[in-house]
This record gives structure tokens, C-alpha cells and sequence, in this order.
């Protein structure tokens, strides 16, 4: 009786299946006994959307919801070690680049809450041109502020802080230095010293002077702009000095930054919206002034309701102006972030 013969192929093919099989085995072994890489979980979680008005979090491990997409974490531990925002343990800050515990965070005083998008948005644009991660508004310059007031919002932004109040002056005014000057100059000093609150509990004082576009050509309207500007800071450093002579040595401060810049008449002002944002009573280089100004500030005196023949005159003085802003932060200050609103609740209070 023939015996039946395996084919040659059929044989080589059994004996590859024999020695492929140890190494199959082996992979599905380690496939099941070896977890789950947390970093690929985090990566696939932060792929995924989620709910970021939620005080849970709907994300995996190591993630946090941000923006609507959950976003995997680096969870820095010790004080001082480089961070981003986010990236500090519970009890620590991400602040000027560095973990820092909650306790030693220079928190900005709630007076800094009305301007603490003025300042943000100043730190990031000087920084910016300082080829900087952040810089306080100290290390902004004449020429950063006036190129920020020429091209952004920065102008409306300094007019509609609760603090900010303006100085009006007279056509072609100030002149040349005399006697005359100097009384102008020390009668708003005294002036001055009606905001002595606002302006001594200042880090810093932004100070910029406008033109009018219905009178001269641009560059005088831009050298009185100037001049008006460096005359008002002057008179602010000098009343402010006044008052830190005269003020105990216990509660002596250090003098507020101030920084003065001018905007030519290009662009030109909006009354109405000048009128309603400014909520402190004007000042004037010349007092005979005073009583129609702050008619108008105060809304008593319409735009419309001035007279054909003299509103121009009226407009060239309220345009004519220096805007004085008193800063009680310079940047320097840590400003909480936002809690999130609870579930449910469109204004963020719980029912």
C-alpha cells in the first residue's frame, strides 16, 4: 500500500505557521497584559469636545476643558518652575512665567477691576514691540502710546475709565512762558488738588492731549497738543509732589509713573460720545470756561441745544483737550481669572 505524500509546498507552509506561532502568541500576550498609555488617553481626550460653563470636568485625566475642547495638562509642581497658563497644581499661579503659591501673589486691588482691560491690552501690545513675554506699563513708551491711540481703540478705552477727567484749553493756548503762564499753571495746580485721591493712589497716570481739526493746519495743532500735554503733566507731578511733602512719612508713597503723549487732529473726536463717557467734572486752563464745560459734561447743555453762531467756538474748546487717567495699577499685579458660571444659570448666579 503507497503511503500519501505531503506536497513540498504544503510542507514549507506548516513549518512557517510552526515558527510564526510562538511570536503571535507572545504579541496577544503583551497586548492584553500591558495598560493603556495615559498620554494617548489624553491625547484622544483632547480631541474631544466638552462643556466649559460645567464646575465638573467632563474631560479625562490630566485634561481640563478649555474653550469647549478638552485639553491635555502638564501639571507643574514646585514654586517658580516655568509654566503656562493652567499648568500650576491647585494651590499655585501661573504668573510672570513661573508657578507661585496663591499666598504670595501680588493680587490687584478691586480698584484696578475699571481698568484692568486698558492694562492688559497695553501690557500685550508694548510687549510686543519689546520683543517681550509681558512687560508692565511702565516700559511703554511715548511712541508706543501715541502709535496705540493713532491705529486701536486705546483713545475711547482711556476716556471711559471712572477716573479719567479732562483739561480744556482756549485756542493758541498755552503760550510761551511769562507771568501769565505761570498764573494759568499754578491756578490748575490748586485745581488739581480736587483729585488728589485718584491721583496720589496712582502707580500710573497716562496723559495725552488732542487737537482740534477746525482750526489751523496739522503740525500746530499737534505742537499745541504737545505742549498742552506736557503742561498738564507737569502741573500733575508738581501737585501730586505737593501732596507727598505735606502728607505724614508714614503714609508717603512713591510718586506715580507718568506718561505724557499728543495725537495730531486727524481723527477727529466724537462729542456725543465724549459727553457720555466722561464722568468727573472738567478742568480748564482758563476758568472763565469752567461753567459752560461742565454744563455740557453734565448733560444740561445739549449739543444740539447750542447756538448756531458760537457752536463752533464751543466745539474747538471741548476738543482742545487733555485726557488725564489715573491708574491705580501698572501691571505688576496678579489679576484673578473669572470663575465660571454654574450649569443652568445664564448670569452666573445660582437660582
Amino acid at each position: 500500500m503507497s503511503s500519501w505524500r505531503i506536497p513540498v509546498k504544503v510542507r514549507w507552509m506548516m513549518a512557517g505557521a510552526s515558527f510564526l506561532l510562538p511570536v503571535t502568541i507572545a504579541l496577544i500576550i503583551r497586548i492584553i497584559l500591558t495598560p493603556p498609555s495615559t498620554e494617548r488617553s489624553s491625547e484622544k481626550a483632547a480631541t474631544q469636545p466638552c462643556d466649559s460653563t460645567r464646575f465638573t470636568n467632563t474631560c479625562g485625566p490630566d485634561t481640563l476643558c478649555l474653550a469647549g475642547e478638552c485639553r491635555a495638562l502638564r501639571v507643574e509642581d514646585r514654586a517658580g518652575t516655568p509654566c503656562s497658563e493652567y499648568s500650576c497644581r491647585g494651590d499655585m499661579e501661573c504668573f510672570r512665567g513661573a508657578c507661585t503659591p496663591s499666598e504670595e501673589l501680588p493680587l490687584a486691588p478691586p480698584a484696578c477691576q475699571d481698568s484692568e482691560t486698558l492694562i492688559r491690552s497695553l501690557q500685550r501690545e508694548c510687549a510686543t514691540d519689546l520683543l517681550a513675554d509681558e512687560t508692565p506699563l511702565t516700559s511703554c513708551s511715548r511712541e508706543h502710546l501715541q502709535r496705540l491711540t493713532r491705529n486701536g481703540p486705546l483713545e475711547r478705552r482711556i476716556y471711559e475709565l471712572t477716573d479719567t477727567f479732562t483739561v480744556h484749553f482756549p485756542a493758541g493756548e498755552p503760550r510761551s512762558i511769562g507771568a501769565r503762564y505761570e498764573r494759568a499753571q499754578e491756578a490748575l495746580i490748586e485745581d488739581l488738588s480736587g483729585r488728589m485721591e485718584q491721583l496720589q493712589g496712582a502707580k500710573t497716570i497716562l496723559i495725552f492731549g488732542r487737537a482740534s481739526p477746525h482750526t489751523g493746519n496739522d503740525r500746530v495743532n499737534f505742537e499745541l497738543a504737545d505742549r498742552r500735554a506736557r503742561t498738564v503733566a507737569g502741573a500733575v507731578a508738581q501737585a501730586v509732589a505737593q501732596a507727598v511733602a505735606q502728607a505724614p512719612a508714614d503714609d508717603a508713597a512713591s510718586p506715580p509713573r507718568i506718561i505724557d503723549w499728543s495725537l495730531d487732529s486727524k481723527t477727529p473726536l466724537d462729542l456725543g460720545v465724549l459727553q457720555k463717557a466722561i464722568n468727573s467734572p472738567p478742568l480748564a486752563w482758563s476758568n472763565t470756561d469752567l461753567p459752560r464745560l461742565r454744563e455740557f459734561f453734565s448733560g444740561a447743555l445739549s449739543h444740539d441745544e447750542l447756538l448756531a453762531d458760537e457752536i463752533h467756538g464751543f466745539q474747538d474748546l471741548v476738543k482742545q483737550v487733555v485726557f488725564v487717567a489715573p491708574l491705580p495699577c501698572d501691571g505688576t499685579e496678579y489679576f484673578p481669572r473669572a470663575s465660571l458660571p454654574p450649569t443652568g444659570s445664564p448670569t452666573g448666579q445660582q437660582p
